[in-house]
């Protein structure tokens, strides 16, 4: 049982807008460390920007969960500060995978990539900075789909994991317009780098190379949108035999995917 205690409004505040700093800065630390790759911001200050999230998002629930009265509806304060948690740890995934992959050279799409990110995440702190007076937030909310509006129709993923990533991204606004492009060219690229053996390619021009946990990823994003089940099913059954003889094997993110790839659960909408 929740023990209630005096009345703390301002901190919900001061705590939303702290979250949305944090995930400025983390999304500001990721465009460096694309742009400037190997150089720029290095990983483990993305982590703690990672971490840092984590903490104020304990706060807030802790928080939550311990006064009678707050300024919002509990839940809608519960899901808001989870939401703002999750666009800093998927900046820090993001940014972590230029390591896992073994990146020379980010591409020229994913730097500009960046630079969209950093401007979606000045208007969530602008509007999270801003919670205790604000009365609407239409404009910002039609900024930010311009934003996302403005890249979908040129954005032309060709990775495997990216690929598997968006659709599963678009799962959650099947009736945006920006979704539905993306569904069907992701689907679309997918369809050329299926190799018959029971496995996504890396990329259009590596059909040798595969990678379990990508191919995993791949499969989430399939159920996601409910698409290629016979793929899925397929792909679970080479890699449960297939050994790639490296790292990868040992790699918890390998058998953290396998999972989520048998059993997606709650990663569906």
């Amino acid at each position: 049982m929740p023990i209630f205690s005096i009345p703390r409004q301002n901190e919900f505040y001061e705590l939303f807008a702290a979250a949305g700093a944090n995930a400025l800065e983390a999304a500001r630390a990721a465009e460096s460390r694309f742009r400037d790759f190997p150089g720029g911001t290095p990983q483990a200050r993305v982590k703690e920007l990672e971490h840092e999230g984590d903490r104020i998002t304990g706060e807030l629930i802790g928080l939550v969960n311990s006064q009678f009265v707050t300024p919002f509806d509990r839940e809608d304060l519960f899901t808001l500060a989870v939401a703002v948690d999750d666009v800093t740890d998927a900046i820090e995934n993001a940014t972590e995978l230029l390591g896992l992959y073994d990146v020379e050279q980010p591409t020229r799409q994913s730097i500009e990539q960046c630079g969209i990110l950093v401007a979606a995440v000045e208007l969530l702190a602008q509007l999270l900075g801003s919670l205790k007076g604000l009365h609407g937030s239409a404009p910002e909310i039609a900024e930010m789909r311009e934003l996302v509006n403005a890249v979908a129709g040129e954005l032309v993923i060709t990775q495997d994991l990216g690929l598997g990533m968006m659709l599963w991204m678009t799962q959650f606004f099947p009736e945006e317009d920006w979704a539905r492009i993306q569904r069907d060219r992701s689907l679309a690229m997918l369809d050329r780098m299926w190799m018959a053996e029971g496995y996504f390619a890396r990329e259009p021009y590596l059909p040798q190379v595969r990678i379990a946990f990508a191919n995993y990823g791949v499969s989430v994003g399939l159920q996601g949108v409910d698409a290629l089940p016979d793929r899925v099913a397929a792909l679970n059954a080479y890699f449960e035999r297939y050994r790639s003889g490296d790292e990868y094997d040992r790699a918890a993110i390998t058998h953290v995917m396998a999972c989520d790839s048998h059993f997606p659960g709650l990663l569906l909408r």
